[in-house]
């Protein structure tokens, strides 16, 4: 009797501690957007993965609220073990209205994986003024119809 109820035990102890130890893991990523110095509102963000291959595969978009101030909440569960990026598309020093700026800033990988770190992790990139260049910057113009 006593090692049959033992076997079960074995049997759903994985299940029962996976239960037990279930949280959400939850990764916030924080800054501020300033052109020229004045707060930009009209800033886009695309959060992605970058696949093996170089190919970049998006899976949240934001603007910003008030003064510039960002704030991206998600739960990193479903993000495990990514090599994230982030794409600023911005319209900060373009005289244009069919061109914008884009540019590619990388997340460290730390932020998304699953082990060593605890469970809420905010990643602030700090204030970025769009007057300066960006690594990886790129002047995009749409033609004119």
């Amino acid at each position: 009797m006593n090692l049959s109820i033992f076997i079960l035990l074995l049997m759903y102890a994985k299940t029962i501690t996976s239960y037990r130890c279930h949280v959400d893991l939850i990764t916030t990523i924080t800054g501020r957007f300033m052109c020229k110095g004045i707060p930009d509102n009209n800033v886009q963000i695309l959060i992605g993965r970058k696949t093996f291959f170089g190919i970049i595969s998006y899976f949240h978009m934001q603007k910003p609220c008030y003064y510039g101030n960002i704030k991206i909440i998600f739960n990193r569960r479903k993000y495990l073990n990514i090599k994230p990026v982030m794409k600023i598309i911005h319209r900060c020093k373009v005289l244009r209205n069919n061109c914008h700026i884009e540019a590619i800033k990388q997340i460290p990988p730390v932020y998304f994986s699953g082990r060593g770190i605890p469970t809420n992790v905010t990643f602030n990139f700090g204030t970025l003024d769009l007057i300066r260049y960006l690594p990886n910057q790129k002047f995009i113009c749409r033609r004119a119809k």
